[in-house]
């Protein structure tokens, strides 16, 4: 007799044990669902990685601005085509960079 209510004390501790595992899940992933949209997590995101790399969003396009101003190809109309054409293939990169990170979302 001592074996079979231990035998079903058992039981009803892993059925009971399975129900909470069962409704703090559903219970807790919904509250996450509520309180945090994704899109507000992938932003918070990705501005936590520039902060680690000491580097702002302002500091990006001032760096990008600087560039694009020292490569432009109309500063090396004077200098001949061969240098313009790589001044053009600069600014191209310089641009592709640019629109690349915007794309995504970092600036």
């Amino acid at each position: 007799m001592d074996t079979i209510i231990f035998i079903f004390v058992v039981i009803a501790s892993f059925v009971i044990l399975f129900i909470i595992r069962f409704i703090v899940k559903v219970v807790g992933s919904s509250l996450y669902k509520i309180t945090e949209p994704k899109d507000t997590l992938k932003k918070v995101k990705r501005d936590a990685e520039l902060e680690s790399l000491f580097v702002n969003k302002e500091e990006i396009k001032a760096r990008y601005r600087e560039l694009a101003a020292q490569h432009h190809p109309d500063k090396f109309a004077i200098m001949g085509e061969e240098m313009q054409r790589v001044a053009e293939e600069k600014m191209k990169t310089i641009n592709q960079a640019y629109y690349g990170l915007k794309e995504l979302g970092i600036i």
